[in-house]
């Protein structure tokens, strides 16, 4: 009896999965290269879903990529870094700087996209979410 293997708690799962989650560098990667063609591909590649959600889509998808992006990159600096003042204004910097280059990147190399200071806002607005979704796992 006392060989018996011990079943995981869903928490524990959930840590273990975040761990795994934070410390690969490729996710952070592949994260950045994802928003980059879906910031780029012209837009009539882009899918027309249509849900009433009080804002429109496209808005709600930066949010969430940036929510996700933000929370990446925090999780894999997580050990490494002290969580002081600096760590969260370069997790929240990373991905303003580079939701910022992707909408200048669209007015310059993507004749189908343009600027906008929305999804900008929006991209900060996931930003920010990322850090909270980060300070409540810390």
């Amino acid at each position: 009896m006392g060989n018996t293997p011990k079943l995981s708690s869903p928490a524990s799962s959930n840590k273990m999965f975040f761990k795994i989650l934070g410390k690969n560098i490729f996710i952070v990667v592949s994260w950045t290269i994802i928003i980059a063609i879906l910031s780029l591909m012209p837009s009539s590649n882009v899918p027309g879903i249509s849900i009433d959600l009080g804002i429109p889509l496209d808005k709600v998808a930066h949010i969430l990529l940036y929510t996700i992006y933000t929370f990446l990159i925090g999780s894999y600096l997580s050990d490494k870094q002290v969580k002081s003042y600096q760590y969260y204004v370069f997790i929240l910097g990373v991905p303003i700087f580079y939701g910022i280059l992707m909408e200048v990147m669209q007015y310059y190399l993507s004749p189908s996209r343009s600027f906008d200071m929305l999804d900008i806002i929006a991209n900060i607005i996931g930003s920010l979410v990322g850090v909270l979704l980060l300070k409540v796992k810390h």
